[in-house]
């Protein structure tokens, strides 16, 4: 059975979900920014850091979502996000680098 504190984290990476499908970034980090703080030791935190520098990205702020994607590989080897972080990484390297 999932643990009660990883529901309140999973609810918490659906609520942020759920302001960046309504273009409110603001509030998607205000609530990844609780999961991270309330459940740091979650299986939703590496995910929760990809879509925080997903959203740097969109914000066209590309020196914070390379910190954050990096941070996310260092962190969290071996994770599905961690893979999706490295692919992203690559792809926000200009060409020729």
């Amino acid at each position: 059975a999932r643990q009660p504190g990883e529901t309140a984290a999973r609810a918490l990476m659906l609520l942020a979900l759920a302001r960046v499908q309504t273009g409110d970034f603001a509030a998607a980090r205000g609530h990844l920014s609780v999961l991270e703080r309330d459940h740091a030791a979650s299986e939703a935190l590496p995910e929760s850091r990809f879509l925080l520098a997903w959203i740097a990205i969109q914000e066209q702020q590309l020196g914070t979502a390379a910190a954050l994607l990096r941070e996310l590989v260092a962190r969290f080897p071996g994770t599905p996000a961690a893979a999706k972080a490295v692919a992203t990484l690559d792809s926000l390297q200009p060409e020729g680098r």
